[in-house]
C-alpha cells in the first residue's frame, strides 16, 4: 500500500508538470538550470516560470499529503503494535455462553449462578457453579485449564470431591479463546481473569465464608499466579501442572502453595520442578508432590489427586 502512494504521488507530478507546459516538456533540472545560467526570450520566460512555480506548489502540497499519508499509515501500524494485550485479544464470549446452555441442563452436583465483575457489575456476566456444603472448613475456588469450561473433566471431579469432603467449592468459568488459539496468546486475558477470580472471592465472602483456597489447573494455574501476584488474596493456593512451568515473581505469593504435577506431565512441568519447589520453599506450609503414574490431566488418576488437595488444603486453613 505504501509502494503504491507513492508511485500515486510521482505520477501526479508528472501530470501536473505536462499539463503546465504545453509547448514544452522539460525536466525541473532544465528549468533549474535555466533560472541559475539565463532565461529565455520574454513570453517563454514568463510562462515558464509562471509555470515552474505552479508545478513546485503543487509539487510540495502532493508530497505533504503523501508524506502525511506515510506518516498515517506508519502510525496506524505503531498504535496497533502498542496496543495493550488486554486490547489486542478480547475473550470468546460466544464460546462461553454456548457452553453454559450446554453445561447448565447437565449439572448433578451444585447450583448455577452468574457473576458480574466487580468494575462493571451489567457488563458480561460469567457462570460459576456453586456446591454447598453444610459444615464446611473452607471455601475452594476451582479454576479450569485453557480452553474449557468449569465442569470440564477434572475441574468435575476437584469441584464435587471436595464439596463431599466439607469444602463449599466454586467453579468459575475463565475468559477463553477461539478454539483454535494458541497457549501464548492467552496472557492477553490474564486481566479479566484476574477480576473473575476477584469476583468469585466476593461472592464467597458475602456467603459468610471466612477462609478462601484456589485450586487451578494448568493454564488456570497461570491465571491464578497472575491474580495472586496483582494483589488477590486468599488463605491458601494449590497449583495443579501449571502449564509453563514456572511461577510469575514467587517472591510476591505469602499464602502456602502447594505445587502438585503428574509424573508424566508435560516436559516443561517436569523440568521445572526443582526451580518451583525451591520458589516457594519460602513460604511456611508450602510444599509439592509428584503424583506417581499420572499426567497432565490426571486421566484416572483423579480420587489421588483429590486426595492429596484435601490433605493439604485441611492443613492451610485450619
Amino acid at each position: 500500500f505504501v509502494r503504491a502512494t507513492l508511485v500515486l504521488i510521482l505520477r501526479m507530478n508528472t501530470l501536473i508538470f505536462r499539463l503546465s507546459f504545453p509547448r514544452r516538456r522539460e525536466s525541473i533540472t532544465c528549468w533549474r538550470e535555466r533560472l541559475c545560467y539565463g532565461f529565455p526570450p520574454a513570453r517563454e520566460r514568463q510562462d515558464g516560470v509562471v509555470a515552474f512555480l505552479v508545478f513546485s506548489v503543487f509539487s510540495d502540497s502532493i508530497s505533504r499529503l503523501g508524506r502525511s499519508i506515510v506518516h498515517g499509515i506508519f502510525l496506524a501500524g505503531v498504535c496497533t503494535l502498542a496496543l495493550p494485550p488486554a486490547l489486542a485479544q478480547q475473550a470468546d464470549y460466544a464460546r462461553e455462553k454456548r457452553w453454559a446452555e450446554e453445561i447448565t441442563p447437565a449439572i448433578l452436583v451444585g447450583d448455577p449462578v452468574y457473576l458480574a465483575l466487580p468494575a462493571n457489575p451489567s457488563d458480561q456476566k460469567f457462570l460459576a457453579i456453586h456446591t454447598t456444603h453444610p459444615k464446611p472448613r473452607a471455601a475452594v475456588i476451582v479454576v479450569h485449564g485453557m480452553g474449557v469450561h468449569p465442569d470440564w473433566n477434572l475441574i468435575n471431579a476437584l469441584r464435587s470431591q471436595l464439596a463431599e469432603q466439607e469444602y463449599t467449592t466454586l467453579s468459575v468459568q475463565m475468559p477463553v479463546l477461539a478454539s483454535d488459539a494458541k497457549g501464548e496468546a492467552y496472557p492477553a486475558l490474564f486481566p479479566e481473569a484476574a477480576a473473575r477470580l476477584q469476583a468469585a472471592v466476593d461472592f464467597l465472602k458475602d456467603q459468610g465464608h471466612r477462609k478462601i483456597a484456589l485450586v487451578s489447573h494448568s493454564m488456570g494455574a497461570r491465571m491464578a499466579n497472575h491474580f495472586l501476584v496483582n494483589g488477590g488474596a486468599v488463605d491458601a493456593w494449590v497449583a495443579v501442572g501449571i502449564s509453563t512451568g514456572i511461577y510469575e515473581q514467587p517472591q510476591r505469593l505469602t499464602m502456602p502453595v502447594f505445587d502438585i504435577y503428574g509424573e508424566k506431565d508435560f516436559p516443561a512441568v517436569l523440568k521445572l520442578a526443582p526451580a518451583r519447589a525451591a520458589a516457594i520453599q519460602r513460604v511456611r506450609g508450602s510444599g509439592q508432590m509428584s503424583v506417581a503414574g499420572a499426567d497432565h490431566y490426571f486421566n484416572g488418576a483423579e480420587a489421588q489427586l483429590v486426595r492429596q488437595v484435601k490433605r493439604f488444603l485441611d492443613s492451610a486453613t485450619r
